[in-house]
């Protein structure tokens, strides 16, 4: 039986992608969000994949591959609106096309994590359907975790964000 995981976050997450927008927001400068960050987000709470695996497992053997979307995604702009939200931070947003970014600051999408998330239909071969739970939200579950990431170690990366938006003001 395979499953194929969404992205997922929960606490100490090793991955560096909450804390690479935590630090962007946290640090008072302008976010860049790829194509406006209208691009669509499955993400899910590591404690609702737990929970719906947990009671997935008495019927997984009934179908070869399953897959554990959830039904509900947000934009990347709304799923960093309440990043920001949880950390009490107003943040400047700043919409950027993947063209412009590709020219001039491919650096930039070659780090940024959610640019390239798109939405997919949930199949009949669902965990989340099979378990049956529906996932928390995710302006609920970013507020039990937030606090529990680890700096990201991309102060490079972010000096030459900063010095690429700030050039593009002075154009």
């Amino acid at each position: 039986v395979s499953l194929r995981l969404p992205i997922f976050f929960g606490a100490h997450e090793h991955t560096g992608r909450l804390a690479f927008y935590i630090r962007r927001i946290m640090d008072g400068g302008p976010v860049i969000l790829v194509d406006k960050g209208l691009n669509r987000v499955q993400a899910v709470w590591t404690e609702d994949l737990a929970k719906a695996m947990v009671k997935w497992m008495g019927v997984a053997s009934e179908r070869p591959v399953w897959e554990a979307l959830p039904a509900k995604s947000v934009t990347v702009r709304e799923f960093l609106s309440y990043i920001a939200r949880h950390l009490r931070r107003k943040s400047e947003f700043t919409g950027i096309s993947r063209g412009e970014l590709g020219r001039y600051f491919p650096e930039y999408l070659a780090n940024e994590p959610l640019w390239r998330e798109r939405y997919i239909r949930p199949t009949g071969n669902n965990l989340f359907s099979a378990a049956p739970l529906v996932p928390t939200a995710a302006g609920v579950w970013l507020g039990e975790i937030i606090g529990l990431q680890k700096g990201a170690g991309d102060r490079e990366l972010r000096a030459k964000e900063k010095a690429f938006l700030k050039g593009r003001r002075d154009a």
